[in-house]
């Protein structure tokens, strides 16, 4: 009877530490950096009521936060 106890308490343990693993991977998964690259078209307004068009470009990689 012990050795079906003991057997028990670390067939618990060993499920534990998996569903930590796995709780950890999915963590894991969903901050990983996003590559992004957009070119955007703009308008500048100067003071001296002038006008023209530009372009802004992103490159690079956003990182969403899990807890913000």
């Amino acid at each position: 009877m012990a050795e079906g106890g003991i057997m028990l308490v670390q067939k618990i343990k060993r499920v534990i530490i998996g569903g930590i693993c796995i709780i950890l991977a999915i963590f894991y998964i969903l901050q990983r950096p996003t590559p992004i690259n957009k070119e955007l078209e703009a308008m500048v307004y100067t003071v001296n009521q002038e006008e023209y068009e530009t372009s802004i470009v992103i490159d690079g990689s956003i990182k969403k936060e899990l807890f913000t």
